[in-house]
């Protein structure tokens, strides 16, 4: 029989048997729960360590998530250590602050760099504001010198007071205009060198750490632009999602480091494949691929679709004494009218599919 407790009593210590043995996790499962959670929620909070793409710190921290809540491996040793008796947490606390802090540490760089404009600004400003207000003080006496000349009536000092002030006049607005110029031109420098940080920043940003190629948030943002461009101007665009064949079997065979060395060498193929400037080529997420062919209609999406396929074809990747061979599946879908990014995905994913439940190494 239960009995409830009154406040005043105290639990009994457990035997010493019966307590936590040290190394034994404490956690309950709301706890294991809730700390999955949250290694989930630090990726989507948009902080990124510098070099490291949004998918990655996504698989990374998924991959800590499972080792909290079902004993996953270790994210780095999973060759070594597939089924660990233990969790890790000394490792997973120091990923953690590790991470916190590169990303911390690019945001304050950004932020540094904002500040440092604004402060040449408002220096400017006020020197501008002071430099004037000298000015105006200048200007003030002159003019009331010239009153005065004008009211004592003679005609001389009137004359000279008015030369004296006419050049002295000229002299204030020809210096206003030079520190005027002088302000906007160091303006204009800093302004351009920021430009160009964001520029450069917003590009290393939009780069796949592994491939090289465009990441996932690039190619997500230029699908949305070319349906917007395909309803305006009604100009051809065709999406190729392309996906290497057997890629598991490739990482379970010969090790991750192989498979990193595949997607290099096949992205350099696509890289060959696709030259065009105004194209976009990048990796959709793990094996998988994305081409963006502007003004291209679905007849010249096939053609390049096969040469790809083709070129793959003869792509060997030597890993020690063995040899990958590497082939691919592609599809093919051009974009219709008033169609949006999610439905033409969608068509260029059922055609990959189906490239792929015909064989594969074919579009």
């Amino acid at each position: 029989m239960l009995r409830r407790g009154s406040k005043n009593d105290a639990p009994a210590a457990a035997p010493a048997d019966e307590r936590p043995a040290r190394g034994v996790d404490p956690f309950d499962g709301g706890g294991l729960d809730t700390l999955a959670a949250i290694l989930r929620a630090i990726p989507e909070s948009g902080l990124l360590p510098q070099g490291m793409e949004r998918d990655e710190a996504v698989a990374r921290f998924e991959a800590w998530a499972l080792h909290a809540l079902v004993l996953g491996p270790v994210p780095g040793r999973e060759e070594i250590d597939p089924l660990p008796a233990h969790r890790d947490w000394p490792a997973m606390r120091q990923f953690g602050v590790q991470y916190l802090r590169e990303s911390a540490s690019g945001l304050s760089r950004t932020i540094d760099s904002l500040q440092d404009v604004v402060w040449t600004v408002i220096e400017g400003v006020s020197r501008a504001v002071q430099d004037d207000a000298v000015a105006d003080d200048r200007a003030t006496a002159a003019l009331e010198r010239l009153r005065s000349a004008a009211s004592s009536g003679a005609a001389d000092s009137l004359k000279e007071a008015a030369l004296t002030t006419i050049t002295e006049l000229a002299e204030l607005i020809a210096q206003r205009a030079t520190r005027q110029q002088a302000l906007a031109s160091e303006l204009g420098e800093r302004v351009g060198t920021l430009q160009e940080q964001l520029a450069e920043a917003q590009r290393e940003a939009d780069v796949d750490g592994l491939t090289r190629l465009a990441n996932r948030a690039a190619i997500d943002r230029e699908l949305k632009r070319a349906t917007e461009l395909r309803t305006l101007m009604r100009e051809p665009v065709c999406l190729l999602l392309v996906d290497l064949d057997h890629f598991k079997r490739v990482n379970d065979t010969y090790g991750h480091p192989a498979g990193d060395e595949v997607l290099r060498r096949f992205s350099d193929t696509l890289s060959l494949v696709f030259p065009r400037k105004h194209d976009l080529v990048g990796r959709y997420g793990g094996e998988e691929f994305a081409v963006l062919l502007r003004n291209a209609d679905a007849s010249d999406g096939e053609r390049l679709a096969a040469r790809l396929v083709e070129t793959t074809r003869g792509l060997r990747v030597e890993c020690g004494a063995h040899v990958i061979e590497v082939t691919t599946s592609v599809g093919v879908a051009e974009a219709l009218p008033l169609e949006g990014p999610e439905a033409w995905v969608a068509r260029a994913d059922a055609a990959l599919y189906a490239a792929k439940g015909g064989g594969r190494d074919r579009f």
